[in-house]
């Protein structure tokens, strides 16, 4: 693989990475925002595809802290999933490896906050 090649793909790994903890963070706020009552939820319509976008893409949607979890161990599956690609180009392995790393205890760590806050504000 050329080495132009190498880092054209390296940054869209990144750029795609950074959008999931950016569409994650986003979730876990409207998330928040729905269980403290805050904002009413939203109801999916994927043929509004005004709220399709706000939902799908930008992460205006409202999640149960499971759904966090969920997310991470998903990743977790597709790291184990791409172990036998390392041979095929080891920086762009390395790279996605390390983003997955990141990505799974943030996707963990706002279901944990979330439920926390949700069970904080029953008990209030």
């Amino acid at each position: 693989m050329a080495h132009e090649d190498i880092i054209t793909l390296a940054v869209l790994i990144t750029l795609a990475f950074a959008w999931r903890f950016v569409r994650t963070r986003q979730m876990y706020l409207t998330s928040l925002a729905v269980r403290t009552q805050k904002l009413a939820p939203i109801p999916f319509k994927p043929r509004d595809l005004s709220t399709f976008v706000q939902q799908a893409l930008l992460g205006r949607r409202s999640m149960e802290p499971n759904s966090f979890f969920i997310r991470g161990v998903i990743f977790v599956l597709v790291a184990v999933c791409i172990l036998p690609l390392k041979d095929y180009s080891p920086p762009l392995w390395w790279l996605t490896i390390a983003l997955i790393g990141l990505y799974v205890p943030w996707c963990v760590a706002h279901g944990l906050i979330l439920n926390k806050k949700s069970e904080d504000d029953e008990a209030h």
